[in-house]
């Protein structure tokens, strides 16, 4: 077939009409299944339920774990280090959380942790081993820790002796 169009108006309009072809299909279809749609037969029931079950994964965080690199002695005739430390954590455990603070340097001797304030934790002794230190909170809690440590005849300041780790109830 002998076409009198130049060859790139024959190739936009074999385009053009392919474009039509597509859109008129679509055109159809659409308009097929709102047709369905609207012959569903009216003056049933309809109802749906639905259950959910969100689930909170257990979370236990210590965010800060702050105390000084070194402890300086404070009374240098009985070789008695003091330092202070605080920890920040958070859980969503409904029984709390603990920490097992333990001494790391064995020249160290002579332990004593106290909790700044009381009602933030409770601090138990583990009997040589170090202290077991318990919170019940949900949330975000900070927990303030005065320590002090022994080391006779270290005048020098020594690095921080205490590891924590921290365990779910």
């Amino acid at each position: 077939m002998l076409s009198h169009y130049p060859a790139h108006q024959s190739i936009r309009m074999l385009a053009a009409s392919r474009a039509a072809a597509v859109t008129l299909a679509l055109a159809l279809c659409g308009s097929a299944a709102i047709a369905e749609s609207s012959m569903a037969p009216g003056g049933g029931k309809a109802s749906a339920q639905l259950n959910l079950r969100i689930i909170v994964p257990p979370v236990m965080q210590l965010e800060a774990n702050q105390h000084p690199l070194q402890t300086v002695a404070d009374d240098l005739d009985q070789g008695m280090h003091r330092a202070e430390q605080r920890l920040v954590v958070f859980s969503n455990l409904r029984r709390g959380l603990c920490m097992q603070l333990r001494l790391a340097l064995p020249q160290v001797s002579g332990w004593q942790v106290q909790v700044a304030d009381p009602a933030s934790a409770s601090l138990t002794p583990l009997g040589g081993d170090g202290y077991r230190l318990c919170t019940q909170r949900i949330g975000r809690t900070a927990i303030a820790l005065v320590h002090r440590f022994e080391a006779r005849g270290q005048t020098q300041p020594l690095p921080w002796p205490v590891q924590t780790d921290l365990h779910a109830i």
